[in-house]
């Protein structure tokens, strides 16, 4: 009888045997997990493709701005010869000529050279006129969000008031009591972007102002020019980074608008808007001298705008 027990035993209990045991995936247990691939990035999670494709276009902003940094540098030592450097035997060359990578203009100019001096007028114009806008913009928006609600109110309609006039007529009428040239250019673009600076940073600010940590430090008397600094201003910053980088393309485009209206940079220093507008009557028959500063134009508002998307999806990815 009690063979028979222990023979029971040894099997199991009568239904163990049903069970069926865990259905296999094929994969040892603590073997990586395939992955399904598409487009060359790996697709389990997703992430890793993301950081890819993150990290290629990083790559190439940083390029390009390596790129125009060296341009606007070097463009003494990068361009063969001399922007303003005239030749009436060599006018309207072809690209690919000899002495003419780009071909020549109308006055026998070598379109190259231009173009490389085209970048700094650009470059000068943008940061400079971001640089304005951030640093005046920011300080109202911060004096903004965090002032009583008659000062807040008050600067919001001057700020409401700037934004409802268009960007290129506001730049218009301050550069026609500034005067033209690029220094008027990049004081006028950059008194437009103030209200727009101005207002991304009320919000910051005025958000900051309501965590515990900045009402903590008003309890502890500390002064407000150190809480606006250690407490504001680094969760002002990150916005304002990612429209810099937008409105620095915006700049850069509205500077070659300006010059091709004349308000901008004069003659005979290049600019990329001055040699569209001297394309514009030769476009029949030397169609390069609108590509050749056309196209430097737009890879240098792409870069820019590149830069932008990067910042913001690191921030999004940090929040």
């Amino acid at each position: 009888m009690r063979e028979k027990r222990r023979s029971q035993g040894a099997r199991g209990a009568p239904g163990e045997g049903s069970r069926s045991a865990p259905a296999s995936s094929g994969v040892a247990e603590g073997a990586p997990r395939p992955t399904a691939r598409f487009g060359g990035l790996r697709a389990a999670s997703g992430r890793p493709g993301r950081i890819s494709g993150y990290r290629r276009r990083l790559w190439i902003a940083v390029g390009l701005l390596v790129l125009l940094a060296g341009a606007g540098l070097f463009g003494d030592q990068l361009a063969p010869t001399s922007p303003v450097a005239q030749d009436r035997d060599a006018r309207f060359l072809p690209p690919g000529s000899p002495g003419f990578f780009l071909g020549s203009d109308e006055f026998g100019r070598d379109v190259f050279s231009r173009v490389i001096h085209g970048v700094r007028p650009a470059l000068v114009v943008g940061l400079g006129a971001v640089g304005i806008a951030a640093l005046v913009g920011a300080t109202l928006g911060i004096i903004a969000g965090l002032s009583p609600r008659i000062v807040d109110s008050g600067l919001s309609v001057v700020f409401d008031a700037l934004l409802s006039v268009p960007t290129v007529l506001l730049a218009v009428v301050i550069i026609s009591v500034l005067g033209f040239g690029v220094t008027q250019v990049t004081v006028a673009l950059g008194i437009v972007f103030v209200p727009l600076f101005a207002r991304t940073a009320r919000v910051e600010a005025f958000a900051a102002s309501r965590e515990p940590y900045y009402e903590a430090s008003m309890l502890l008397a500390v002064s407000p020019l150190r809480r606006a600094a250690v407490h504001v201003l680094p969760n002002v910053l990150p916005s304002l980074a990612v429209l810099a980088a937008t409105s620095l393309a915006i700049c850069i485009g509205l500077e070659a608008a300006l010059s091709y209206l004349g308000l901008g940079t004069q003659p005979p220093d290049p600019s990329w808007g001055i040699m569209l507008r001297d394309a514009r009557g030769h476009l029949g028959r030397a169609p390069w001298l609108a590509v050749a500063p056309g196209a430097a134009l737009a890879l240098t508002v792409l870069t820019f705008n590149l830069l932008a998307d990067l910042l913001a999806e690191r921030l999004a990815r940090r929040d």
